[in-house]
Parts: C-alpha cells; sequence; structure tokens
C-alpha cells in the first residue's frame, strides 16, 4: 500500500504494536494496522524489531506527528516486562522522531476513549473493553483487524478532532 507522506502516526506501544497513519484532513486514518513483535528472542529482539520496523516506516511516510497511547494504563505497572518494553518503546519513539525532526506527542488511553468514543470501559473486562472498542472504530468505518489497531484508531482520531474542534469530541465525531 502507497501512503501519502506527512501525515498522522498513532502508536499503541505493546508487543502488537497497534498503529493507524492518515492525512489530517481525512476523517479517519487511511492505514490501520499492527506490527507483531517477535515473541521470543527476549528483550533485545523486541526492541531492535520495534526500531527496525519504527525507522522504515518513518523513513516511508515521513509523518509530520506522532501520537502514541500514553506509556502504561496503571494495572499494567505491576508488570516490570510489560513496563520495560512501553518505556522502551517509547524511547525509541522519541528518539528516531528526534533523529527525523518530528513532533511526538502522547495521550492516555481513558481521555482518548472518553473524549472520541464518548465512554471510557473502565466497568468492563478487558477483554470486552477490546471488543466494544474494536466494535466502535469498525463501526465508523476503520478496518481495523485487531484491538491493538482499534486503540491507535482512537489516539489517531484524538489527535484530529482535538487540533481541529472545540467542545466535547465525541459530539464531532
Amino acid at each position: 500500500m502507497i501512503l501519502p507522506k506527512g501525515g498522522v502516526l498513532a502508536l499503541d506501544l505493546a508487543r502488537f504494536v497497534g498503529v493507524a497513519y492518515g492525512m489530517k484532513h481525512e476523517k479517519i486514518p487511511s492505514h490501520c494496522d499492527t506490527w507483531e513483535m517477535p515473541k521470543h528472542g527476549g528483550h533485545g529482539c523486541i526492541g531492535y524489531s520495534f526500531q527496525e520496523t519504527l525507522f522504515k516506516f518513518l523513513e516511508k511516510v515521513q509523518p509530520s506527528h506522532i501520537i502514541m497511547e500514553q506509556y502504561l494504563p496503571i494495572p499494567a505497572l505491576n508488570n516490570s516486562v510489560a513496563a520495560l518494553q512501553a518505556y522502551g518503546m517509547a524511547y525509541m519513539v522519541y528518539a528516531e522522531a528526534y533523529n527525523q525532526s518530528i513532533s511526538v506527542s502522547a495521550i492516555d488511553s481513558l481521555t482518548a476513549r472518553r473524549e472520541v468514543l464518548g465512554a471510557t470501559f473502565m466497568g468492563m473486562t478487558p477483554d470486552a473493553r477490546k471488543r466494544e472498542i474494536l466494535k466502535r472504530i469498525r463501526h465508523k468505518g476503520i478496518d481495523a483487524k485487531r484491538h491493538d489497531a482499534a486503540d491507535a484508531a482512537v489516539v489517531w482520531l484524538y489527535h484530529r478532532y482535538a487540533t481541529n474542534q472545540t467542545g466535547p469530541l465525541w459530539d464531532a465525531a
């Protein structure tokens, strides 16, 4: 798929990295996908794979901005492996963005979900929450195959709406 240069890249950082990319003037991201990081090989393998995948994508599309889901929800802070991976990936995003002169911001998932979808889904089990977010993103016409991609799409939509709208963002959607 050929993607236009200069768009906005949204990332949900995990072993399955959610990716949403599109031009800011578009209603929905033109690209919504997941980058699967290796399951085996340890931290170094995952980090190297992410760094290479990110570098190649940035080099290809040359985004004007990267917005990522804020590093960790509170329950994940109890998992040292998840925390190390999330902070490491975020650091790599900042480093590559610096290297290529791309601005970066981050938003926590609760704010993005509340503003874009009108709810945080906090009373749900994690699996039910993932299914509901995926369903709502697909309802918006975004072809997300996994919940990670749907989370990235929520972050992309948040950035688009937040930089173009006033008032509750879920009203503008």
